[in-house]
């Protein structure tokens, strides 16, 4: 029995032995009759069973249902066994220890599902690079506490870096972008496509990793957007050396998690609480720093240039 279960098996244990003592008291004095004394002791009763279920409904662990990606390590995966793994999977975790009023079931499934997952309340939950941007929508609502910093950056082959020193190099050549920065009026690639409409960049609205790596070594994509730690993990994934183009980030943010708006404000509240604590105490970065390069979860510099400079952390870190 686990130490949820366990907590509701003494909860009511200790109830019915309550009850039971209760009872026997009204007893006490011999069989009751319909005397006002009686009906004192059954008026208690009733009042302590009522108050006794009352204390077992508070203790009630809710489900929550917490989904992730399952094709991003270390973000979020499945691992060799099947099993969901990865930064957004040891942080639910360690939430989930700290509120013993709910359990989680944590879930890895394909990225282009989390939202309409959500919507149609299959989960409860999403973690997995959401913006406020993308999480505020009319179904949709993000947390309030940011876990974790995106920054996103062109991945290119190690062979052209020389090529690429601002985003205009990418005029007339194919980038492959992540779906929801179409619309994003402020995505570096749409200003400059806005401002230069007769030199535009290719760009090609699609996430999957495998596509993305394999078309860049055929050629038929220049480059694509990223979380900037794949630019490694992708490169041993896929057996490609792969750069990012020293153009600067396309985009710098917050990762919170999103919820439907509907959505219980005190199981919010709740997880936000912990994410806090679990920011204060240290551990969102021992576990940001094991899968990332040694890295805390609000950096924001080149991570190629960082482990340039820290090699020791390929070695150390898991992937």
């Amino acid at each position: 029995m686990n130490r949820k279960g366990f907590r509701r098996f003494l909860t009511v244990a200790l109830i019915s032995t309550m009850i039971g003592a209760i009872a026997g008291c009204g007893n006490e004095g011999g069989k009751a009759d319909a005397t006002a004394e009686g009906v004192t002791v059954k008026e208690e009763k009733t009042e302590a069973a009522a108050n006794s279920e009352e204390k077992v409904e508070e203790q009630t662990v809710r489900t929550v249902v917490f989904q992730t990606a399952d094709s991003y390590a270390p973000t979020a995966y499945l691992d060799q066994d099947g099993n969901p793994a990865g930064f957004e999977v040891e942080v639910i975790q360690a939430v989930d220890e700290l509120l013993p009023q709910y359990e989680f079931i944590i879930e890895a499934v394909p990225r282009e599902s989390l939202e309409n997952n959500l919507i149609s309340k299959k989960s409860d939950v999403v973690g997995f690079k959401m913006t406020k941007a993308v999480s505020e929508t009319d179904n949709l609502r993000a947390g309030n506490e940011q876990y974790d910093t995106i920054v996103e950056r062109i991945f290119i082959l190690a062979e052209n870096v020389d090529k690429y020193h601002e985003i205009a190099d990418f005029a007339g050549k194919t980038v492959y972008c992540f779906p929801d920065e179409e619309h994003q009026e402020d995505f570096p690639l749409n200003v400059y496509n806005r401002e230069h409409p007769d030199n535009p960049i290719n760009i090609v609205y699609l996430s999957d990793p495998a596509t993305c790596v394999n078309d860049l070594k055929t050629g038929k994509a220049d480059g694509f957007t990223r979380s900037q730690p794949s630019v490694i993990s992708y490169s041993e994934r896929f057996g490609v050396e792969l750069e990012t183009a020293k153009v600067g980030s396309t985009k710098i943010d917050g990762i919170y998690y999103m919820y439907r708006k509907d959505e219980d404000q005190q199981l919010i509240d709740d997880i936000d609480g912990a994410l806090k604590t679990l920011k204060e105490n240290g551990t969102i970065d021992e576990i940001h720093g094991r899968l990332f390069y040694g890295t805390p979860w609000n950096f924001e510099g080149d991570i190629s240039e960082w482990v340039e400079e820290h090699p020791e952390y390929l070695k150390e870190s898991e992937y």
